[in-house]
């Protein structure tokens, strides 16, 4: 790729400003996409759980004017399963170790090992590896792509961490109610805050299926606890990829 721009610059005839900048907004995005699409494996520390294939856009006089990346195959059954002396996406702990306190008190996180979705491979760190620092590397990454909504990102992921967390109990006032759903020590209130929606839409969606009874109406069916937490796993999984395609 360097070679590729190097050459576009000769033909432009001048610094090759455009081919540096596009060169070193496609290295800060790589950054990005291995914080989020690359997780320590028993193989790799830096394994890639995900397929990419960039793409140089040239104009008619064969100068490099732009590029795209496309990703495909995200491995989104990390997100809930991991194996052991594996981790989890590199951003999670990044994000654990890089949260200055007040920031870690706004979203109510601990320590990774208190996120179900972080500590069950019994691995939350790589030798040689500071996630801190290179959670500052991926936000300046962001930076440097434009991407100004790092606050949304960080709070969106703070609220997967919790939906890791999620556990069922019966609703102690009515048998035939939803199940009460927490997520650890947080409520869902504050998870659907952190989602930035309603708490009963939340709860909606992990603890009762929409079923369609004829002539437009609609039957809210409350679901059991392996249902609940299929639903949550689910919301994890779908969660993600949305951020990680956006």
């Amino acid at each position: 790729m360097r070679f590729l721009i190097e050459q576009s610059s000769l033909i432009e005839h001048s610094s090759g400003a455009l081919g540096n900048q596009i060169q070193n907004r496609l290295m800060e995005s790589n950054i990005i996409l291995e914080a989020f699409g690359n997780a320590k494996t028993v193989r790799n520390d830096n394994s890639s759980r995900f397929g990419k294939y960039i793409k140089l856009k040239y104009d008619s006089d064969h100068k490099i004017v732009g590029a795209s990346t496309s990703t495909f195959l995200l491995e989104k059954s990390r997100l809930i399963n991991v194996e052991q002396n594996e981790r989890n996406y590199h951003i999670f702990y990044q994000l654990l170790a890089g949260l200055d306190q007040p920031t870690r008190e706004k979203f109510q996180l601990t320590t990774v090992d208190a996120y179900n979705m972080l500590s069950s491979g019994s691995c939350t760190s790589i030798s040689e590896v500071d996630d801190a620092d290179e959670f500052n590397l991926t936000l300046a990454a962001l930076h440097t792509l434009g991407i100004e909504e790092s606050d949304e990102i960080k709070s969106f992921l703070s609220a997967l961490l919790h939906l890791g967390n999620a556990t069922t109990s019966p609703n102690p006032d009515d048998d035939s109610r939803p199940l009460d759903v927490q997520f650890g020590a947080s409520s869902l209130e504050f998870v659907a805050s952190l989602f930035g929606v309603e708490a009963l839409l939340l709860k909606n969606v992990i603890n009762q299926r929409i079923q369609t009874s004829g002539r437009g109406s609609t039957t809210s069916i409350p679901l059991n606890s392996t249902q609940t937490i299929a639903n949550v796993s689910a919301l994890i999984k779908y969660g993600f990829g949305n951020l990680f395609n956006w």
